[in-house]
C-alpha cells in the first residue's frame, strides 16, 4: 500500500462531497462548499499534500523540506531512534507520519467531514503489517505528522495569507470590466482578491523573475504575430490560392454516392461540371 496514493484518495474524495451541496437539516439549506472554487480548492489540496511530502521526508530523515527553508517555521524533531531500520520499518513509520499529517490537514481544511475522514484513517490503520511497528511507534510517528501539519496550517492562516479576504469587486460598464450575469445578476464573485493570497514557493505573485520573463515571452509573440498579419496585408499584389475542382472522376463517384444515398438524381452543378469537360475534350482534339 502507498500512503501517498492513499490519502491522495481520500482528498480528492473530501473535495467531491465538498461539493455535493446536501441540504442541512436544521435550516433547511443547502451546505455550502468550505473550499469553494477552484483557487480555494487548489490552495487546500497543497496544504495537504505539503504537509504529507514533509512528514515523509522528516520521518525519512533525508532533509529535503518545505518547511524550515525559505524563512518558513523549522519542521518539528521526529521521533527518536529516526530513521528506522530496516528500510521496511522505516518506510511504515513515514507512511503513518503522512496519514497523520494528511488526518490533520483534511479536518482542519474540511471540517464537515469528519466522519469521513476519521474512517479512512481506521481503514488506513487496519491496513498496516501486523508485528512490523510497535503501538508505541505508530502512535509517535501519527503525533509526528499531526504536528508537521498543525505548523503547516498555522503558517497558511487564512487571516495571515490573505485568502479570506472578502470579495470586494464591483461590476461596471467601461469597455474591460466585468458585468454582471443578467440570468443571475445575484451570484456575485469569486476570486477577484487572489492576487493577493501569499504565494506557496515564490516571494511574490507578481514581479518575479518567471513572471516577467513569461511577460517578456507573451509579449514577443503577440508583437510577432501583429508584424505578420501586416505584413500579409500589405501585400495585395499575392495572388490568392484558387479553389481547385473535382476532377470527372470525383463528380461520378459523388453523382453514385447520391444515387445510393437515395436521392435519385444528378444536381446541376454536377452536371454542368460533365458538360464543361466534354467541351474541354473535344476543344482538345480538334473538333471545337
Amino acid at each position: 500500500m502507498d500512503p501517498i496514493l492513499f490519502w491522495n484518495d481520500v482528498a480528492i474524495e473530501v473535495h467531491r462531497r465538498d461539493y455535493a451541496f446536501n441540504i442541512d437539516p436544521a435550516t433547511g439549506k443547502e451546505i455550502m462548499p468550505q473550499q469553494g472554487g477552484p483557487t480555494r480548492t487548489s490552495r487546500a489540496l497543497a496544504i495537504v499534500h505539503i504537509a504529507m511530502y514533509d512528514a515523509w521526508n522528516g520521518a525519512k530523515a533525508t532533509g529535503n523540506n518545505y518547511l524550515g527553508q525559505g524563512g518558513r517555521p523549522p519542521l518539528p524533531a521526529a521521533p527518536p531512534g529516526t530513521p528506522l531500520a530496516p528500510a521496511t520499518k522505516a518506510d511504515m513509520a513515514a507512511g503513518v507520519a503522512v496519514a497523520g499529517a494528511a488526518m490533520t490537514a483534511l479536518k482542519q481544511l474540511f471540517s464537515n467531514q469528519l466522519a469521513y475522514i476519521e474512517e479512512q484513517m481506521l481503514k488506513f490503520c487496519a491496513m498496516l503489517s501486523a508485528g512490523t511497528l510497535t503501538p508505541a511507534q505508530i502512535s509517535a510517528y501519527e503525533n509526528y505528522g499531526r504536528q508537521v501539519a498543525e505548523v503547516l496550517l498555522m503558517l497558511r492562516d487564512p487571516k495571515t495569507d490573505h485568502s479570506d479576504a472578502p470579495e470586494s469587486y464591483v461590476a461596471g460598464g467601461s469597455p474591460g470590466d466585468h458585468r454582471p450575469d443578467p440570468y443571475s445578476p445575484a451570484q456575485g464573485y469569486l476570486g477577484s482578491r487572489w492576487g493577493h493570497v501569499t504565494p506557496f514557493c515564490v516571494n511574490s505573485p507578481v514581479g518575479s523573475r518567471a513572471t516577467r520573463r513569461l511577460s517578456r515571452s507573451a509579449a514577443r509573440i503577440q508583437h510577432n504575430s501583429i508584424r505578420q498579419r501586416l505584413q500579409r496585408s500589405s501585400r495585395p499584389w499575392r495572388k490568392a490560392a484558387q479553389p481547385t475542382r473535382p476532377r470527372r472522376g470525383d463528380d461520378r463517384a459523388l453523382l453514385g454516392l447520391r444515387r445510393r444515398q437515395g436521392f435519385g438524381y444528378a444536381t446541376a452543378s454536377l452536371q454542368s461540371n460533365r458538360a464543361r469537360d466534354r467541351r474541354r475534350q473535344d476543344a482538345h482534339a480538334g473538333y471545337g
